[in-house]
C-alpha cells in the first residue's frame, strides 16, 4: 500500500472540495446529508463536505449540510465515534434509532445465521 505524502493528500483533498462544490452549485442543490456512522468513510465524507459547504457560502451560494446518525442495531461504540467526530468537526448530529422498526420488519430474517441471510438483514439496514 501506498502511502501519500502530505502534499499529495492536500491535493486530492482540494481536487475532492472543488468538485463537490461545483457539483452542488451546478445542481442547484440547498440541502447535502450525511450519514454518519462513526467510521473512517463517513469522517472524510463529513470534512471534505464541511469545506465544500464553507466555501460556497463564502462565495454567496447558500446550502446547509445535516449529519444523520441512524442506529440498526450499531455497536455502541460508533455512536460514541460519530459524537466525538461532530464534536472535533463543529457540526451537529442528528440521532435516530430505527432498532424498533428493523425488529419489526416482516422481510427481516430472525436470527439469521447463513451469511446470505445476514447479506439480506444488512440490506434491509440501509
Amino acid at each position: 500500500m501506498k502511502i501519500l505524502t502530505r502534499k499529495q493528500a492536500a491535493l486530492i483533498t482540494e481536487l475532492a472540495v472543488s468538485r463537490l462544490a461545483k457539483y452542488v452549485k451546478e445542481s442547484s442543490l440547498i440541502s447535502l446529508v450525511l450519514g454518519i456512522s462513526g467510521g473512517l468513510d463517513s469522517a472524510v465524507m463529513a470534512a471534505i463536505g464541511l469545506r465544500a459547504i464553507a466555501r460556497l457560502q463564502s462565495a454567496g451560494y447558500h446550502c446547509e449540510y445535516v449529519f444523520k446518525f441512524i442506529d440498526v442495531e450499531s455497536d455502541p461504540i460508533d455512536l460514541i465515534m460519530a459524537r466525538a467526530l461532530a464534536s472535533k468537526l463543529g457540526f451537529i448530529l442528528q440521532e435516530q434509532d430505527l432498532t424498533p422498526w428493523y425488529m419489526a420488519c416482516p422481510d427481516r430474517i430472525p436470527n439469521a445465521v447463513e451469511h446470505i441471510d445476514r447479506v439480506f438483514n444488512g440490506n434491509i439496514k440501509c
